[in-house]
């Protein structure tokens, strides 16, 4: 479990210590290997079993196969093995290169994690000198280079031309060069995997699609030199055609993305041409999974779900008024796989309705107030709850229904994998209708955060928010109204904080009892109390005494 884990570089240099490019570990026990080297797999049973034996056999590895429809002997080869710990996932069809490798992750354990090849190309003693740059902190994702080391056989010219063309197009829009563009001798710090959920491509165009995501997240790319051998047995399963087609239409989206065009344009226009032979498989389904429980019995590993998060405390508060219309189709919504310890805390803001009986029929926590309070003292209350729980990661959403529950594993992403300390929806990011005076309201106080803080929150009007255990614990909210600015104000400037793209659905039941007018006023003098006047005491200590300032009556700042 990850949850509770330290970051990428301390939980390394607690276990291991880098000596050398062949001897990189030393020789300390851990129930979690460090590497996991992911093969997939597809007859190539002449290969696999010489790939496997060259590996390092030590402790802190971890081998993972996965067999993508092979016809051949090469699971048996597999399991002829002796003396090595291996686990093996099954594809029932073959679904691609990328989808195996997307299979693999699911299923590493490692802090970093290799993909190479099954038909003997790559060489197992070089991963040492792969994943060197990753332990000393100067690379999230590293590509062994066959044009910086040494290719042991000619490599096609049109193979040549390909990558020289990729390798302009990513330098031309990223400014990162990587000559080896399509090597799939890779090694991957953990954090850096979240890029795997927006993957569109499962096949010939996988590897491409990789390092333009890397460098649309501006990660850091390394390539490293290595040894490539000729393929000696069989032939190799690439359609140089559908590589073209793949690989065209990869790059073409990136540049859409690059240049912000892609409202203008559907990707599914552009990632689902009809020869891209985009199969069944759904890529977010598989990186949900990296947090699966493992289950191995006799080195066969069952691919049966399970939680995402396991053992990981989530609170996600609902609060709620008169929203007996809203309510059931919101609870429905939210995936009840995300944890073991997931509750639903519901508070109800004195609803004469029947708010809390929808809310009890989903086995929610409610909690209630005797009166109507805002917005703001319902979220208080939860938050308050949350905090007595010690919940992991607590979340904000609405119970209107304008909030899409699917997004829930983003905000959770978002604190878990990227250590951030906070999260908040952004609609803005998709095509929105919003009245021009909503709109106006919230571009002022987004332009109030750039003033003040040099930080840019493009919706800071949104309630759909996460929070991790330490950020809530540090927060204190004193006001019942603008609660929503008076968090931003309280964490902004000391807190780091990632917007999420969310959908905002339109509200179908009911009226919402937010007044603009008085909202603007509140958050002005919230603007006012939790910013301007802590200033200016900040600055009158300074220049006055405390006496000088009782003169001039400064005093009466104090709130």
């Amino acid at each position: 479990m990850r949850a509770n884990q330290l970051n990428f570089k301390e939980s390394i240099w607690r276990t291991v210590k880098l000596n050398s490019d062949n001897d990189i570990f030393e020789s300390e026990k851990s129930s979690t290997p460090l590497i996991s080297v992911i093969i997939p797999i597809f007859n190539e049973e002449k290969t696999i079993r010489n790939v496997i034996e060259r590996i390092p056999n030590h402790q802190r590895y971890e081998i993972i196969l996965v067999d993508d429809g092979s016809t051949d002997n090469s699971l048996k080869k597999i399991l002829e093995i002796n003396n090595r710990e291996i686990k093996i996932i099954k594809h029932e069809n073959n679904q691609g290169y990328g989808a195996a490798v997307l299979s693999g992750f699911k299923h590493a354990a490692g802090d970093i994690i290799v993909t190479m090849d099954s038909d003997g190309q790559h060489n197992p003693e070089e991963i040492s000198a792969l994943i060197k740059p990753i332990f000393s902190d100067k690379a999230d994702i590293t590509v062994g280079s066959r044009y910086l080391g040494n290719a042991n056989y000619k490599i096609p010219l049109y193979i040549r031309i390909g990558e020289y063309f990729v390798r302009i197009c990513l330098r031309s829009l990223y400014r990162q060069r990587v000559y080896n563009n399509q090597s799939g001798f890779r090694a991957f710090n953990y954090s850096s995997l979240n890029i795997f959920k927006k993957m569109k491509q499962t096949t010939f165009g996988f590897c491409t699609e990789t390092l333009f995501e890397a460098a649309y997240n501006r990660l850091r790319i390394s390539e490293v030199p290595v040894n490539m051998n000729g393929r000696k047995y069989g032939n190799s399963n690439i359609n140089l055609f559908k590589v073209l087609i793949s690989i065209s239409s990869c790059v073409l989206n990136y540049l859409l993305k690059r240049f912000k065009l892609t409202r203008f344009f559907s990707n599914r226009i552009i990632m689902h041409l009809p020869l891209l032979e985009q199969d069944s498989l759904n890529n977010q389904n598989i990186l949900d999974g990296h947090f699966y429980k493992r289950n191995i019995h006799d080195n066969i590993i069952s691919l049966k779900d399970n939680y995402i998060y396991p053992n990981l405390k989530i609170g996600i508060v609902i609060p709620a008024f008169n929203e007996e219309l809203n309510l059931d189709k919101v609870l429905s919504k939210i995936p009840k796989n995300l944890s073991n310890k997931l509750e639903l805390i519901v508070v109800d803001d004195g609803s004469t309705d029947n708010t809390q009986g929808i809310a009890l029929t989903h086995k929610s926590i409610v909690l209630c107030h005797n009166k109507n309070k805002g917005y703001g003292a319902a979220v208080k209350t939860g938050l308050k709850y949350c905090k007595n729980k010690k919940y992991d990661i607590t979340i904000i959403l609405d119970g209107d229904g304008q909030h899409n529950p699917k997004c829930l594993s983003q905000f959770i992403d978002s604190i878990i994998l990227e250590n951030f300390d906070f999260a908040i929806g952004n609609r803005y990011y998709f095509p929105y209708k919003m009245k021009v005076s909503k709109k106006l309201c919230s571009k002022i106080i987004s332009a109030i955060y750039l003033i003040f803080f040099s930080k840019r929150i493009h919706d800071p009007t949104n309630g759909y928010r996460a929070l991790s255990y330490k950020t809530l614990k540090d927060l204190n909210l004193e006001s019942n109204y603008s609660i929503s600015q008076e968090m931003l104000l309280k964490l902004v400037p000391e807190y780091s904080f990632k917007e999420i793209p969310v959908k905002i659905d339109q509200r179908k039941n009911g009226h919402s009892f937010v007044k603009l007018r008085q909202y603007f006023i509140k958050m002005f003098l919230i603007v006012l109390k939790y910013y301007v006047f802590p200033k200016v005491r900040k600055i009158s200590r300074k220049i006055f005494s405390e006496e000088t300032r009782k003169i001039v009556g400064v005093h009466i700042l104090k709130t």
